[in-house]
């Protein structure tokens, strides 16, 4: 189980390679610029389907 960040960092969810599951890692990301129209959501959780998980073990192409 991860920890929740302490501060208001974004991070997105990658891939390293397929082969498994150790290889679906965080990565810290900049802000994204926001045009006048859109908005930044904050979110407090995720989770992985069992697709996500089939396709980092390379069950899936």
């Amino acid at each position: 189980m991860l920890e929740t960040a302490r501060d208001s960092s974004n991070f997105a969810v990658t891939m390293t390679g397929p082969g498994t599951i150790d290889n679906i890692v965080l990565r810290e990301i900049a802000d994204p610029e926001l045009a006048p129209n859109e908005v930044m959501v904050e979110v407090a959780a995720v989770g992985l389907n069992f697709r996500d998980i089939m396709a980092a073990t390379s069950i899936l192409p």
